[in-house]
């Protein structure tokens, strides 16, 4: 690993033990490098977590992109609701760090290919009749970002995380039976 991506593994690592408040100092200590070094790579401290935010978004989109397709686009929806909450789950500073609010339009730019992925699902949805007939892509996105955003921003704050999967798989099953119109068996019911 070079000693860029070193940093912004440290940086990542600091940030899920101490929080927001991110220290330089502790940043070289942790990954065994000057100062100099360290804003060499980045410029600043800000650089510093924009390129950890980069990396993060880019490995939850390779574990995204990773898990296969069931073949059910719906099915496959609630599994992508899934993994982002988990992620935020473990990563509660980072993920308020990549998703700082739930404005689409404040998002970095990485966010877009996991909302263009998201996109494609629904309109593959629509194409299929397979969203409510009142509903059309770009709303049914909408609606899914809005409970997962919140949701996932609401288990992040939760330090006991106290039914935490209970919320959010009773908030995921509301939102995508009330988003498609086919009945979907989960697993294990008849």
């Amino acid at each position: 690993m070079d000693t860029r991506q070193k940093l912004i593994r440290v940086s990542a690592a600091l940030l899920k033990e101490s929080g927001p408040e991110l220290s330089m100092r502790a940043v070289c200590e942790a990954a065994g490098v000057t100062a100099p070094t360290l804003y060499h790579h980045f410029g600043d401290k800000q650089g510093l977590i924009d390129a950890t935010v980069a990396d993060a978004f880019d490995r939850y989109l390779a574990e995204k992109l990773n898990k296969n397709s069931t073949g059910n686009l719906v099915e496959d929806l609630r599994r992508g609701w899934d993994l982002h909450v988990d992620f935020g789950r473990s990563n509660p500073v980072l993920y308020k760090l990549m998703f700082p609010s739930a404005n689409r339009e404040s998002l970095p730019s990485a966010a877009e290919k996991s909302f263009a992925l998201l996109h494609r699902a629904m309109e593959r949805l629509e194409q299929m009749g397979q969203l409510q007939p009142s509903l059309h892509a770009d709303i049914a996105v909408r609606a899914l970002w809005a409970s997962l955003y919140g949701t996932t921003i609401l288990i992040c704050g939760d330090k006991q995380q106290q039914d935490a999967e209970l919320l959010s798989a009773l908030v995921r099953d509301a939102v995508i039976d009330a988003l498609t119109c086919l009945p979907f068996l989960r697993e294990g019911s008849s």
